[in-house]
């Protein structure tokens, strides 16, 4: 259902705006040829609020079972907020992360095991004959590192990481094997503080692919499927080798029988890069219901297409192919059974045919999301999004790259029993192939990263960028996975990005990365969404709704497509499946306004609402957030003083911006800046001399005379910062 709301403006005006790319003038509601924007205006305006500041807050999860020197911590219970005295000032953070530095371990030489072959069931592969049976075989390979403390003979044990690579789509000729070693910069910080990481090789289901020239025209796995089950075979294998140990073809003690009941696998986190990223959320789905492979299938599959057995993997699943023979086709079972003996070849279980692992925490870097996932619930999860990605294709390829934002929109809020928080991380100027040392990066065709101006400024270096996810990917393991509370403020919105996870080591850079927090049922309160028809004129609360001053106003449903159909144009560049209004003026002080209905905010301390800014030429907005009691008394902050995400250049607040908008970091038409929706939160105690336990509207005011954005939920939330009892001002 899709509502518009049209105002008094010209046809040819808006058209003008759509079109501009190099100034703004000529149309007012008179339409007057010569008419120009007010001098103090366009990209300087001067706003008449008080400035506030921000600051953060905490809340780990719980290890479970025993491990290596991984500190436990129990999770902040929800708390009242208060308006504050008149003299405290609130600031945005209130701490500084601490770095990512080597732990006390000695990280072990890098392993290969090999713990047999896997049957897995990947998509249809376009024009195979296997439709309906597609099925394909797969190493459970890679390599391993741990602790070389493990030898000791203490008991010890010892958390567990698993780490997923992308496919490479610029190797067309497959000469890149391995992958999985590209993440050694985030191996080597793992074991050193007291993790095993096994880095899974996927380069057999990487291998499933058609090039034409350089092009990638068609893959098997695209949706991640084969991988998902990749990594939970994997996770099968683990319990076996934990509880039995590892023996190679001689009864030899094999590569991991040195991790015999060392392995705690009560505390298990995934990470996945690309389709790697796509494999862990199917992962976190598949750890609830099993999607598994038969001998059934596997043989329906050969008698369908044993070439293309053939075709799309290589040896020794080959002689599979040559198990089938004669017409009709019959399959020699002596054969068959001798090849799966031998070959140590198992199927991807099925619901019910394992018990699910204790994963406590999952990550995707730049996932792709061809299938669409849903339902991503029972654990604490983050989508980490390369802002000038290329490669992270989503279900539908020509409505963007950066997939990562649409999972976090299908998922962010889960049932009222998931107590886990969920997060997107926007990373400005990151493209994904430089998150692994060994893949190339990708192309940032048509991306602001490619403008000649902006692009070098913008652009992240490879180092820089992994340094930046050392601190991201370690820090939300180590904190969800091992308990570790120091993480818990940067997680929790109030600490700051620590120098080693910015340009060149130096100085802090939150402006580089734009952290979206959803915290759990019992920590929120959802104040206004837009899945139906009524959420144009009433909240979640019953109270009123309302839109003031827009030129053009559109309600989107939470859909694949999202509202991509309506004027193309307009809202190209972002990049979301989350039901959102998109908005677009030209006048200023257009506005926002919901009814309160005496809202009380005890245990809620942060408001809370998604953004993104996307016009071509308005890349810096203001919004004006004001609160009003039950009394009548108001109290209004600058939504900048507390987020990023309102220059869509990785520059802070000053020298006039948000507002004011430096020339050089105006993008074109041709390399516009992509966008996903994005957190502004705002600690309620910046709203000074209200009463926050009778709170009668919030009113969100954009004093810039042009732009576009769009908007997304609005919520009261709980990220433990204040912990008084609730008082009146």
């Amino acid at each position: 259902m899709i509502q518009w709301m049209k105002l008094e403006v010209t046809r040819a005006c808006l058209i003008g705006v759509l079109l501009a790319t190099t100034a703004l003038a000529g149309c007012n509601k008179e339409s007057s040829n010569d008419a120009q924007l007010p001098p103090e205006s366009t990209f300087a305006a001067k706003i008449d609020s008080a400035k506030p500041d921000s600051t953060p807050l905490t809340e780990p999860i719980a290890p479970s079972g025993s491990t290596a020197e991984v500190p436990s911590v129990t999770p902040i219970e929800p708390t009242p907020t208060l308006t504050p005295e008149s003299d405290e000032k609130i600031t945005r953070f209130t701490s500084v992360a601490p770095d990512i530095t080597a732990g006390k371990y000695t990280p072990s030489l890098m392993f290969y095991y090999n713990l047999g072959n896997l049957v897995t069931t990947p998509e249809d592969y376009p024009g195979s004959k296997l439709k309906g049976v597609s099925t394909m075989l797969t190493p459970i390979r890679g390599s391993v590192r741990y602790p070389d403390e493990i030898k000791n003979e203490d008991g010890a044990k010892y958390p567990v990481i698993i780490l997923v690579h992308d496919t490479d789509t610029t190797d067309a000729k497959k000469v890149i094997k391995n992958h999985h070693q590209g993440f050694d910069y985030l191996v080597s910080d793992f074991v050193s503080q007291g993790y095993v990481v096994f880095s899974i090789d996927a380069e057999e289901i990487n291998s499933w692919t058609e090039f034409s020239g350089s092009n990638l025209q068609s893959e098997y796995d695209k949706t991640g499927v084969a991988r998902a089950q990749l990594v939970m075979a994997t996770l099968d294998k683990l319990r076996f080798v934990n509880e039995k140990g590892d023996r190679d073809s001689t009864n030899s003690p094999g590569v991991l029988n040195v991790l015999k009941g060392r392995l705690d696998l009560e505390r298990i986190g995934l990470v996945g890069h690309g389709r790697g990223g796509a494999a862990v959320a199917n992962a976190i789905n598949f750890n609830k219901t099993r999607l598994g492979a038969t001998e059934g299938r596997l043989k329906a599959a050969l008698l369908a297409d044993a070439s293309s057995v053939l075709k799309y993997t290589t040896e020794p699943f080959s002689e599979l192919a040559n198990t089938v023979s004669g017409d009709p086709a019959v399959i020699d079972d002596a054969k068959f059974k001798d090849i799966i003996k031998r070959l140590n070849i198992s199927y991807a279980a099925g619901t019910g045919e394992a018990a699910p692992h204790n994963i406590k925490a999952a990550l995707m870097l730049a996932p792709s999301d061809r299938k669409a996932v849903t339902g991503l619930t029972g654990m604490p999860w983050a989508v980490v999004v390369a802002g000038c990605d290329k490669a992270a294709l989503g279900i539908n390829t020509g409505a963007g790259n950066l997939a990562g934002g649409p999972i976090f929109d299908r998922s962010r809020f889960g049932p009222a029993e998931d107590a886990s928080p969920h997060f997107q991380l926007f990373i400005r100027g990151a493209n994904s192939g430089a998150y692994n040392t060994i893949q190339k990066p990708e192309p940032a065709a048509a991306t602001v990263c490619n403008h000649p101006v902006l692009g070098p400024r913008l652009a992240l270096n490879g180092d820089d960028q992994r340094n930046n996810a050392r601190f991201i990917i370690g820090s939300f393991m180590r904190l969800f996975v091992g308990g570790e509370k120091a993480f818990a403020p940067y997680w929790n919105g109030q600490a700051q990005l620590p120098p080693s996870a910015c340009p060149g080591g130096k100085g802090t850079c939150d402006e580089r990365v734009l952290l979206t927090i959803q915290k759990d049922a019992g920590n929120t309160t959802l104040i206004q969404r837009y899945e139906t028809p009524a959420a144009a004129t009433v909240n979640q609360l019953g109270g009123a709704f309302s839109l003031k001053g827009f030129t053009q106003a559109v309600q989107c449903p939470m859909a694949p497509e999202g509202c991509y159909s309506w004027m193309p144009k307009l809202f190209d560049n972002l990049q979301t499946a989350s039901d959102r209004y998109q908005l677009f003026w030209w006048d200023k002080n257009a506005t926002i306004t919901t009814e309160l209905k005496g809202l009380s905010t005890a245990g809620r301390d942060y408001l809370t609402f998604r953004a993104a800014l996307v016009h071509d030429l308005a890349i810096g907005q203001e919004i004006l957030v004001t609160l009003t009691d039950g009394k009548g008394k108001s109290a209004t902050v600058e939504a900048s003083d507390f987020t990023d995400v309102l220059y869509q250049t990785p520059r802070p607040k000053g020298d006039g911006r948000p507002m004011i908008i430096d020339p050089l970091d105006m993008p074109s038409t041709m390399f516009g800046y992509k966008e996903n929706l994005h957190m502004i939160a705002i600690p309620l105690r910046a709203f000074k001399g209200i009463d926050t336990t009778n709170l009668s509207k919030l009113e969100l005011v954009l004093p810039k005379e042009v732009g576009r954005i769009a908007l997304g939920e609005i919520e009261l939330q709980n990220f433990g910062r204040f912990t008084d009892t609730i008082a009146r001002n």
